[in-house]
Parts: C-alpha cells; sequence; structure tokens
C-alpha cells in the first residue's frame, strides 16, 4: 500500500499520512507475530479472555553483559571464529 509520503510538502501533509498509516498498521496489515491477527483485534480478544497469558520474560535472567558479547566471548575462546575476524588477524 503507498501511502505517497513523498508527495507530502506540509507538516500537516505529512502528519495525516502518518495517521492513515498506523491505522492501516494497527487495523488492517496482518501481523505474522500475532497469528497473522491485525494488532486491534489481537488486544481486544486477549481482554475478552480468548488467548492465553504468555510469560515471555519470566524466566529472563538479567546480566550487565548483553547476549550478544558473553556468545562472542565464548566463540573466541572455543576457537569458533568467523572468516572475517580471521582476515583481519
Amino acid at each position: 500500500m503507498d501511502f505517497k509520503i513523498e508527495e507530502c510538502r506540509r507538516r500537516e501533509e505529512f502528519m495525516e499520512v502518518l495517521e492513515k498509516y498506523v491505522d492501516f498498521y494497527n487495523k488492517h496489515r496482518p501481523c505474522y507475530a500475532l497469528g497473522y491477527d491485525t494488532p486491534v483485534n489481537y488486544r481486544r480478544r486477549f481482554f475478552k479472555g480468548e488467548l492465553e497469558r504468555k510469560n515471555t520474560f519470566e524466566n529472563r535472567v538479567l546480566s550487565e553483559e548483553p547476549k550478544f558479547v558473553r556468545k562472542r566471548r565464548k566463540q573466541a575462546h572455543s576457537g569458533d571464529v568467523s572468516t572475517f575476524e580471521k582476515e583481519n588477524e
């Protein structure tokens, strides 16, 4: 869907197009992560109790060091180095 944002010449036109896009995204565009439902409909179904609550952060362990840094450090210590890193040694 083309919202023709490049044709906006004034701030008001841009804001209008932006509002149309947000409306489209939330009410009409199916989202893969939501099982091809729209965000508005998914939210409605969730609060009606039709969808189970998922505790996605319940078992998360927070640390000072990001996970990707730990992963790279582990790879470096195991000798599993990427081709890019080998070329730059």
